[in-house]
């Protein structure tokens, strides 16, 4: 299964497309931060389709082994100023 979250800040402006997926690499969980650009919204980027608007930045790839620790790391991100 996989899936993509996007987080907002709290001006409401999308700020991360993340790829969630699971049992990939030897990880229960494989989640992908990207950094969207500031004006992007996430009706016009998918980290997997083929076209995308602005340029997203690579941030960090984690495995994590529970749905919380997932979570947790999503709080964090969402939480953290733009």
């Amino acid at each position: 299964m996989g899936f993509d979250v996007f987080l907002s800040g709290n001006d409401g402006k999308t700020k991360y497309c993340v790829e969630i997926t699971e049992d990939y690499e030897d990880d229960k969980w494989h989640v992908v931060f990207f950094r969207l650009p500031y004006d992007s919204s996430p009706v016009a980027f998918s980290s997997r389709s083929a076209s995308r608007t602005g340029s997203p930045e690579w941030v960090e790839t984690v495995g994590l082994n529970t749905e919380k620790e997932v979570f947790d790391l999503l709080r964090l991100y969402q939480e953290e100023e733009y």
